[in-house]
């Protein structure tokens, strides 16, 4: 058994919020915005 090994993982005992709530209450306003691709080259903008 290496050094300082758990018997349990720690990390098993944490408990997450519900993600679906809002952290800072309910928005007054949601839009929505078309989806957008960007390459994995990224983008390059030419200033002229």
């Amino acid at each position: 058994m290496p050094k300082r090994a758990c018997l349990s993982d720690p990390l098993a005992a944490l408990e997450f919020p519900d993600r679906r709530d809002w952290q800072l209450g309910e928005p007054d306003y949601v839009i929505t915005a078309p989806r957008h691709e960007i390459p994995a080259t990224g983008v390059w903008i030419t200033l002229t």
